[in-house]
């Protein structure tokens, strides 16, 4: 079978089987979407672009502790998620987002996985990236928050698939987002973002 007809799961086993091609075509399958998560992450456009070659890198170097029950998208962000993080602690700085890096935010939609759940109007609002006050608040948030924001709200993964990727409980990560949105809303003076709680 071709390796472009097979999971991402089953290309992982062949790359720790030493099939070098599984890598290519992860790589083609994956680099889009990691290189939008991590730019919308640091927004640092050459940066973004020397995290994304690493994220494949650890992804080959440490392809051995890759798990074949788990899903192969939460780790991979966890990978890039790391990546950020570290590079955020590096790099202090925050630069102003001024009009070059607003017009690369909304480039980078165009790199994302599909949304399944476009239709809710919190979602809608938050993937309006006409709005360069959602992208400076979202920029804002705290580093857990910020990161549960960006997988849900842009890279579509579900509750379980964000659990996996950041090791906590499905619950919290509905915390999470109940608090980024509460956060944000604030920032943002929105009504339509909503402030259900997650079920008790």
């Amino acid at each position: 079978m071709p390796s472009s007809e097979l999971t991402d799961n089953e290309l992982m086993q062949r790359l720790q089987q030493g099939d070098r091609q599984a890598l290519d075509t992860l790589i083609d399958r994956w680099q889009k979407p990691i290189m939008a998560f991590i730019y919308r992450f640091i927004l640092d456009y050459e940066w973004a672009q020397d995290l994304t070659q690493e994220t494949f890198v650890k992804l080959y170097m440490h392809s051995d502790r890759f798990k074949t029950d788990r899903k192969f998208s939460s780790w991979i962000y966890a990978i890039a998620g790391n990546l950020c993080k570290n590079w955020l602690k590096w790099n202090k700085r925050r630069t102003l987002i001024d009009q070059p890096y607003f017009e690369d935010w909304q480039e980078a939609n165009t790199l994302s996985i599909a949304d399944k759940n476009a239709a809710e109007p919190s979602k809608q609002l938050l993937k309006d990236e006409s709005n360069q006050q959602v992208i400076r608040a979202i920029e804002s948030l705290p580093y857990a928050l910020k990161t549960t924001v960006l997988l849900h709200y842009y890279q579509g993964l579900s509750y379980e698939d964000i659990s996996e990727s950041l090791g906590c409980s499905v619950r919290g990560v509905e915390s999470r987002l109940y608090r980024a949105r509460k956060q944000l809303k604030r920032k943002l003076k929105l009504r339509l973002l909503g402030d259900e709680a997650p079920e008790s």
